[in-house]
């Protein structure tokens, strides 16, 4: 059961006359929706949001985009900033309220989908099997919102979409209008447009091939398709983002953790691809033939491609539930809403122990949840941060990939990095290459790329091979912490020991 189909089916009715108190079911999913919202509150700091922000207070500063990278020493291509709308959103959201509003935003269009979700799921009779659908929705979106991220705008953005297509076909045909519009924020946020446009066009294709189609509904389609195609080009590059995305997204980038397969996944998040594909070919098989083909078709091609690059899997969970779950209202064709229970009223006592049960414990994870977003294991400790601070360091550092926006963050403009995580958007595939391998090999050729780019200083992880062999190659460990080290090709001078410890941490840190 979810806590979202307490607030849609709250008609949970006393037995008995006299003052009403909510029923005991009613308090039981209205907590366990407040659980459930303060876990979906907890947020771990993604390794580009650093960088998402900064980009964010530029743009907002400077009221334009800019093609010249000013962060990196290594840049060697023209910046195509493809989520600068979601970083302006994002840096609006932490400039009003802090973490919090980064929070509160992303759980705003987590729970937006949610929503979207129950709208098409209403006409399902029994409510608790719309419990459950809910319930599966929020697990399949779970591995995608522990951080924030603009993926996080085009998974709203998709099921919006959908609910547009589905309100479509069942004859509201102003819906289309609205999917250009759609498609013309959706590309200025984030790449995941590629995967709402996929859909659109088979859908679409459906639609106009369909034997009974009429002429003007042929028409009507033809022009949604290419309306929300043309829409892709109002963003501030135009064709050159089709060219972009063309040359840079595809299947194989087996050196990003998000574009694995699934079976090479840990195995929950494995499970929980397998309990969305075992649910959705149940619900196929109970509808048969009632399930249309273009529902059927979008959803099986979101099961492969998810399969095939994990990081769609929250795609093919919406797809599922939007898309295949609704149909079970025509499984038993004549069935009626499941009438509602009927429960004594509470005694006051029983009422005073529901409400601590579940509502404070839910509203207390609620609170806690939202107030700060957590720096997770794997970032440089705070004291690798507050010496480059102290010590006033400024140059070229080649930095390890994941901490290149963390960088950026707190010590731009002084220090310029050698890698971070906009990767393609700002460097070729050769560079990422030569960066990859001076940090993760320790042999001579490797480390002449510090020459080669004139580098200052290198900052990287202790396990690192490179951190290992650096000593030899004339650097000089100017910075030892229990996680990472910083190096100097020719220190100038005495440096600050490193700082004592700080306060608790949190981000955006040091």
């Amino acid at each position: 059961m979810t806590p979202t189909a307490a607030i849609a089916d709250p008609g949970l009715e006393m037995a008995h006359a006299g003052p009403r108190r909510p029923s005991a079911i009613t308090l039981f999913r209205l907590g366990i929706f407040i659980v459930c919202l303060g876990a979906l509150a907890h947020t771990s700091a993604d390794p580009d949001l650093w960088g998402h922000l900064r980009f964010g207070r530029d743009i907002v500063a400077a009221h334009h985009l800019t093609r010249v990278d000013p962060y990196s020493f290594t840049s060697d291509r023209p910046w195509i900033n493809h989520e600068w709308l979601a970083e302006v959103l994002m840096f609006g959201a932490y400039r009003a309220m802090g973490s919090a509003g980064l929070v509160l935003m992303k759980l705003a269009l987590v729970l937006g989908v949610l929503l979207l979700a129950m709208g098409l799921l209403r006409d399902v009779p029994d409510v608790m099997t719309r419990d459950r659908l809910t319930a599966l929705l929020a697990l399949g979106m779970l591995t995608r919102t522990f951080s924030f991220r603009p993926q996080v705008f085009s998974l709203f953005l998709f099921a919006l979409l959908l609910t547009l297509l589905v309100a479509a076909e069942r004859g509201r045909r102003r819906a289309l209008v609205a999917i250009p519009l759609v498609m013309a924020v959706w590309v200025n946020l984030h790449g995941g447009w590629l995967v709402g446009l996929g859909v659109l066009g088979a859908w679409l294709a459906f639609g106009i091939l369909a034997p009974g189609a009429t002429p003007r509904q042929r028409v009507a389609l033809a022009t949604t398709a290419v309306a929300a195609v043309a829409a892709t080009l109002l963003n501030p590059y135009g064709l050159d983002l089709w060219r972009f995305l063309y040359a840079t997204v595809g299947l194989a980038r087996t050196d990003i953790a998000d574009w694995q397969p699934m079976y090479a996944m840990p195995a929950p998040v494995l499970g929980l691809w397998l309990l969305v594909a075992g649910v959705g070919v149940a619900i196929a098989i109970r509808v048969g033939r009632a399930c249309p083909a273009r529902h059927a078709v979008v959803a099986a091609l979101l099961a492969v491609l998810s399969f095939r690059v994990n990081r769609l899997d929250a795609f093919f969970a919406i797809a599922v539930v939007m898309l295949l779950a609704p149909l079970l209202a025509l499984a038993r064709p004549g069935s009626s809403r499941q009438p509602s229970r009927r429960v004594g009223r509470l005694s006051a006592a029983s009422f005073v122990a529901l409400v601590v049960a579940t509502l404070l414990p839910g509203s207390y994870l609620l609170a806690r949840n939202a107030a700060a977003i957590d720096i997770p294991a794997g970032f440089p400790e705070p004291e690798a941060a507050r010496f480059v601070l102290a010590t006033h360091l400024h140059g070229r550092m080649i930095t390890w990939f994941g901490w290149g926006e963390y960088a950026i963050w707190h010590f731009a403009p002084d220090i310029r990095v050698s890698i971070d995580g906009r990767r393609e958007t700002v460097y070729t595939d050769a560079t990422i290459e030569a960066n990859w391998r001076f940090a993760m090999n320790a042999d001579r050729q490797a480390l002449e790329y510090a020459d080669r780019v004139s580098a200052d200083y290198v900052w990287m992880p202790n396990v690192a091979p490179a951190t290992a062999a650096l000593g030899s190659r004339g650097w000089t460990r100017i910075f030892a912490g229990p996680v990472s080290s910083i190096f100097a090709r020719s220190p100038a001078g005495s440096y600050l020991s490193p700082p004592p410890p700080g306060p608790p941490r949190a981000y955006p840190g040091p």
